[in-house]
């Protein structure tokens, strides 16, 4: 908005209002009255904006010496690597906060991730040796032999009396994989650990559940059952290859005895017999076979089925568990970056100031220092002194100066010294007012009981805060439709002075001005969320503001009736 530009108000008398007009006519401002009043005169606004414009040129001084003194240490502070070190700080601590959420997602959905992916896969481990044992059960079991080599070969595989035979293999492993005793007390850290959870649910206190789980996860890993598990399971590999290597002796040492080639069975099966040695060891840690091992029951074991079941168990803990080792590690790197930027950024901050730098004259540096809470004073005190003493002057001059511009645009009112021309108004096709410089109708007007009723703003004379914008001013016009006179009347030094407009309270743009109709009282008037006059009554007291004599706004006591009229 041009504070410059000269805005009017215009109204236009109509001759017939039943019909719509057959012709129209053209009205400039020449075929109406002007009933513009000021208080001030041309060159004496001039000299009020002048003086508004040189307190909001001292204004943006201060604050640009405010913004001076923050681009010179924003600038220092870029050019000693400071400002990059700091946003890869923060690009450092968003990655670790992203880290670490998704550390939270994991152990929301399962606190005890980690123990349940191992234990899973132990039991996983173990039971695929299982797996191995009963495939090489099968595959003796299968073999057709067609000499009494090859026949006593093959039953003395299946006999079972040696604690390497398939059948005595697979009774061990399974005996240790469902021992009642790993069963139970798994079970009871299970519930111990659903305990604390839903007891940390509700914010109780756990620490004596926690203790008790301790204890359970210390009984369990030192009992002699997991040990045995943990001490075959660290050796899996080196089983498996054992059991591949055993099963694949006894199928060439089969194979030469049902060929009568005799000489190469019984090397095969010397071979064989080390091998089993070997394996037996591995296994040590099993427990012995038991008696009356039946191996028809062994080969209808669901091994393979149960070793899919619990790797579709194991298999996403372990992922899971993984996933959080990656991420506590990667999180923990993350942390050293941080420590080490931090430190670098401490560093430099704490620099000392060099006098050679010239940022501070001298007697700045010695008020300066004399002010520094923490000896020495470095550069960035340095720099903030200049930005606190800029922050201050600014301060202590800007809301004096604000309130001087304030001062000075009320001043720039329209006035109230207006006094009808009947003859001249009954001779014209209208008439309309002029405001001072800046101001603008910006909202429609209301017409009512013979009042015309509107708004203008001025985009400059409401400062509220002392940082903050200028919202403008806004004011509220009646006037009396016929003839431009003010509908209402101030007391002033104890007489009742016409007054067409006053000043609204709230800043910004005011809007439509709206009547409020009740039966048996006045026409209540609204500016958007503030009455349009604020100081209205009788007229007896100073500063009242009351209708005028004969206007008919204020008369309107009767019961609420329908009003039309028609606007072009």
């Amino acid at each position: 908005m041009s504070e410059a530009a000269i805005d009017r108000f215009y109204v236009i008398k109509d001759t017939n209002v039943y019909a719509a007009p057959s012709t129209y006519t053209s009205i400039t401002e020449s075929n109406l009255t002007d009933v513009s009043s000021v208080n001030l005169s041309t060159s004496q606004a001039a000299d009020l904006q002048r003086q508004i414009d040189v307190k909001r040129a001292e204004i943006d001084a201060l604050t640009a010496n405010e913004t001076s003194a923050r681009e010179s240490f924003s600038n220092y502070q870029s050019s000693i690597g400071y400002t990059a070190k700091a946003e890869q700080l923060l690009t450092t601590n968003a990655s670790i906060n992203q880290k670490q959420s998704a550390i939270d997602a994991i152990l929301t959905n399962d606190p005890y991730v980690t123990a349940h992916a191992e234990e899973a896969d132990q039991q996983t481990q173990l039971h695929s040796l299982t797996v191995v044992a009963q495939d090489g059960l099968k595959q003796i079991s299968d073999l057709q032999p067609t000499t009494a080599e090859a026949s006593a070969f093959k039953a003395a595989q299946l006999q079972n009396d040696d604690a390497t035979d398939w059948g005595a293999i697979q009774a061990r492993l399974t005996a240790l994989t469902t021992s009642p005793a790993l069963e139970n007390d798994y079970n009871a850290i299970i519930a111990k650990q659903q305990q604390i959870i839903e007891t940390r649910a509700v914010d109780g206190d756990t620490t004596a559940l926690e203790a008790e789980l301790d204890t359970l996860n210390d009984n369990y890993q030192n009992s002699s059952d997991v040990m045995a598990r943990a001490e075959v399971v660290d050796q899996a590999a080196a089983i498996n290859a054992a059991m591949t290597e055993v099963k694949s002796l006894q199928q060439e040492a089969f194979n030469a005895y049902n060929s009568s080639d005799i000489a190469t069975g019984d090397a095969k099966k010397a071979q064989l017999a080390s091998k089993q040695a070997e394996l037996e060891a591995l296994l040590a840690g099993l427990p012995a076979a038991p008696s009356g091992i039946d191996n028809t029951a062994l080969l209808a074991q669901t091994v393979a089925a149960d070793q899919a079941a619990l790797e579709e168990v194991s298999s996403p803990l372990v992922t899971q568990a993984q996933l959080l080792q990656t991420l506590q590690s990667e999180r923990l790197a993350l942390a050293g970056v941080a420590s080490g930027l931090q430190a670098d950024i401490q560093a430099l901050a704490d620099t000392a100031y060099d006098p050679s730098s010239n940022v501070l004259t001298a007697t700045e540096l010695a008020d300066a220092t004399a002010n520094d809470a923490v000896a020495p004073l470095t550069m960035f005190d340095a720099y903030n002194y200049l930005i606190n003493k800029a922050q201050a002057i600014a301060a202590a001059q800007i809301p004096g100066k604000r309130t001087e511009i304030n001062d000075l645009y009320a001043q720039l009112t329209p006035g109230d010294d207006y006094t009808p021309d009947a003859t001249t108004l009954a001779n014209s096709s209208g008439w309309f007012i002029s405001f001072p410089a800046g101001e603008k109708v910006l909202a429609n007007s209301t017409t009512f009981a013979g009042a015309v009723l509107f708004t203008t703003f001025r985009p400059n004379g409401s400062q509220v805060t002392t940082c903050g914008p200028d919202v403008g001013s806004g004011r509220f016009y009646a006037l009396n439709i016929t003839d431009a006179s003010a509908v209402f009347t101030q007391t002033i030094s104890g007489t009742k002075t016409p007054k067409r407009s006053f000043d609204l309270t709230h800043g910004g743009i005011p809007s439509v001005p709206a009547t409020v109709l009740s039966d048996g009282n006045a026409v209540g008037l609204l500016c958007g969320a503030e009455s349009c006059l604020k100081d209205r009554g009788d007229g007896d007291e100073e500063g009242d503001i009351a209708c005028a004599e004969g206007e008919k706004l204020c008369e309107i006591k009767n019961p609420i009736r329908g009003l039309y009229w028609r606007e072009n």
